[in-house]
């Protein structure tokens, strides 16, 4: 497994998102939600910040950044920052989410694609980062962990396709060393 997974991430394509790939990237995503397994909707509901990504492209100076992950010119999977809206609040905090399909799950591509993502923040102005994740599901909550995020909440969502309430986890990772604060709580309050 482990011979096969280095040989898939070295020969994996990261790149910046354009609009030539959005067919691709709605597929990838209709694909991702109708599996009704890691996302608060069965199907692709686009938001603001994802309907100017998909037609623009990453927009750096806005911190809209959406990265594109294809293995034999086929997209496997993405990873996305956006900005939060943090009125009141000093930093300013990027969401990330990410998306593969689940034969290129737990192979060190999800840890590659947050730490690509953490080296870009910096530079767009993110003191802090941050992801939602479903508590069901355990390759992200285990990769965001693996990252340094921390777990700062959790919450009861209701997902209307599957009828019930599920539980959130907020996870979050402070960029900046000087400020070792998450959530309003110190880092040696966490317990995993």
């Amino acid at each position: 497994m482990l011979i096969i997974a280095d040989y898939l991430r070295s020969r994996l394509r990261i790149t910046s998102y354009n609009s030539q790939n959005r067919n691709a990237m709605v597929g990838l995503l209709n694909t991702l939600t109708g599996m009704k397994k890691y996302y608060q909707t069965d199907h692709y509901v686009p938001t603001p910040h994802w309907e100017r990504v998909l037609q623009q492209g990453s927009i750096p100076n806005e911190g809209l950044i959406l990265l594109v992950v294809q293995w034999r010119r086929q997209v496997i999977g993405y990873a996305r920052m956006f900005p939060e809206e943090n009125e009141g609040q000093k930093r300013k905090t990027g969401n990330i989410g990410l998306g593969l399909l689940e034969d290129y799950q737990q192979q060190g591509i999800g840890r590659q694609l947050i730490e690509k993502l953490t080296e870009m923040a910096p530079s767009l102005g993110y003191s802090a980062l941050a992801a939602d994740v479903l508590e069901s599901n355990i390759p992200s909550v285990k990769v965001f962990a693996h990252c340094g995020f921390l777990p700062v909440q959790q919450k009861k969502v209701f997902l209307p396709f599957l009828s019930r309430n599920v539980l959130e986890m907020r996870f979050e990772k402070n960029l900046d060393r000087t400020e070792e604060i998450y959530g309003g709580r110190k880092h040696a309050e966490y317990i995993t």
